[in-house]
């Protein structure tokens, strides 16, 4: 596979448009759409770093072949994060419960993890990006449990929890502000 390929693949992943891509690496839509064609088959690194930045993998994770096609071989983070997004959707619906719970509880662990420093330089500007992958794949095996009448991920639903209260408390402050700044100019 060639590094075009891969790029598209590993956006694609990523859940990005092509555009989003070339805004968040920098970069015009013309020269990212000439790397993904192959009409670029050697980009430069300067270029493959803020590609690889923006997708939250390593410059690294793009260049190397992998063994199996991506999203083939054994169910892990690792295979989660380089999938394709229809392979990883038809390998959750094969698996057994207890291969999506075992799946799930490691993407909430890595979602939770703190990175070190090197891992955050690696992963660039935006570290959050495998963060919230982690959290949204945890989220779609929950739901094909759920589908096959079996409990939800209990962590995944008591992060959920978190996050919602989070965003509930920043809007009631939120709130709390604009009546005191109105309070404020009416005064």
């Amino acid at each position: 596979m060639d590094i075009g390929s891969r790029i598209r693949s590993a956006r694609k992943v990523a859940g990005l448009t092509q555009e989003e891509l070339a805004r968040r690496a920098d970069m015009s839509l013309k020269g990212m759409g000439d790397i993904e064609r192959g009409a670029i088959p050697d980009p430069h690194y300067s270029s493959l770093s803020k590609i690889a930045a923006a997708l939250g993998v390593s410059v690294g994770e793009l260049l190397e072949e992998p063994a199996l096609p991506l999203g083939e071989g054994p169910l892990s983070v690792e295979w989660a994060y380089r999938a394709d997004y229809e392979v990883f959707q038809r390998r959750i619906r094969e698996a057994t419960s207890g291969e999506l719970r075992k799946l799930g509880a490691d993407l909430l662990k890595d979602f939770y993890r703190v990175r070190t420093r090197e891992e955050l330089v690696e992963e660039g500007p935006d570290p959050d990006v495998r963060r919230a992958r982690a959290f949204s794949f945890a989220g779609f095996i929950s739901e094909e449990l759920v589908q096959r009448s079996e409990k939800p991920l209990e962590q995944y639903v008591l992060a959920l929890k978190k996050f919602t209260n989070a965003i509930a408390s920043e809007a009631e402050e939120a709130e709390v502000r604009a009546e005191e700044d109105q309070g404020r100019q009416a005064g």
